[in-house]
């Protein structure tokens, strides 16, 4: 069956000379997108099949990674925030889960928010949202900026996985963000060293150019 379609399951009794009424009802198959996966928010609008009640957009504290993010003012109103992903698959065991996220208060200068003021919850289902377990938790820290979060997927591989992440407020007043969700393939392999070859070896214009030494 096709994916994200609305279908009508019908049965009804045959015996012989009698049958029943038709019985049915409809369903709704399940989104699954392909990995390797890359989710930037490009708009402020959900991504098809993303759950849960976070904002999409840029939050004016936190603001994006570049761009838009799916984030949550945190406060004691507002003491806990989760989002779903769509349903992601199959992954392989050279999968890995990572995100960039970031901890900032409401008000400016928007340092990070207090150590213990909190803490997020990564979790994952790998039978499309109907239960998940959990990866780590997260608590808040009070390190500033953007930072990754990445998780391998050898024990998920072969199979979709749902990604839900939930903030749970403990005190402050503060934003949570989060940005590029990717499910790729971690580098592996060593570099190979190459040469540069600059179209100019001066950054004015006006200027004489030097050698590179």
């Amino acid at each position: 069956l096709s994916g994200n379609t609305l279908h009508y399951f019908w049965v009804r009794s045959n015996c012989t000379t009698e049958q029943t009424s038709w019985v049915g009802t409809p369903f709704t198959t399940q989104l699954v997108v392909p990995a390797p996966y890359n989710e930037g928010f490009a708009t402020t609008t959900a991504p098809a099949g993303y759950g849960g009640n976070m904002t999409y957009g840029s939050s004016t504290g936190a603001g994006g990674n570049p761009g838009n993010t799916v984030y949550r003012n945190l406060y004691s109103s507002v003491t806990t925030s989760n989002f779903t992903t769509v349903n992601i698959g199959p992954v392989t065991a050279a999968h890995v889960l990572s995100f960039d996220y970031r901890l900032a208060d409401f008000a400016a200068p928007y340092a990070p928010p207090a150590a213990g003021s909190g803490n997020y919850v990564v979790e994952i289902s790998t039978d499309y949202g109907a239960t998940y377990s959990t990866l780590e938790t997260v608590t808040n820290d009070a390190v500033a900026g953007w930072r990754t979060k990445s998780y391998p997927m050898t024990s998920y591989a072969g199979q979709n996985i749902k990604v839900r992440i939930t903030g749970n407020w403990v005190s402050g007043d503060y934003y949570l963000a989060f940005d590029n969700i990717k499910v790729v393939e971690a580098c592996s392999g060593t570099p190979t060293g190459g040469t540069a070859a600059p179209a100019s070896q001066s950054t004015c214009a006006t200027l004489p150019v030097a050698a590179i030494t």
